[in-house]
């Protein structure tokens, strides 16, 4: 079973002149309409960081954000949230991971950071 830390961070603002290098696909994970993520395979021994992001100004709003799901061979299982006063975590151990988001009102798009 993978283990999920807290990590402290500062809340990232895309200003469209970079974009996170993990950025997941745009299309599945960028906007404000309900939208859900690709797969994120996490591998034993790996850690990633899996976090959101805005191009807006004011940031993601605290209570606004993505439902992180664990892929399991039934239901998908819903492991942690992230929201504007959350911003990311850190998955340790093997496991197939997706974001999935409501409506929101700003765009939250969605990245991974991995170490080399």
């Amino acid at each position: 079973m993978a283990t999920i830390s807290s990590q402290a961070t500062v809340q990232w603002v895309d200003d469209g002149s970079v974009t996170p290098a993990g950025a997941m696909p745009t299309a599945q994970t960028a906007g404000r309409s309900p939208r859900t993520s690709s797969d994120a395979t996490v591998v034993s021994g790996k850690p990633v960081c899996i976090g959101i992001f805005t191009d807006d100004a004011g940031g993601i709003p605290a209570n606004e954000g993505v439902t992180v799901f664990q892929d399991t061979p039934g239901l998908d299982l819903a492991a942690f949230s992230l929201t504007g006063s959350h911003p990311t975590r850190v998955v340790e151990g093997s496991g197939t991971f997706r974001a999935a988001s409501g409506t929101s009102t700003v765009n939250i798009g969605v990245f991974l950071e991995q170490d080399a």
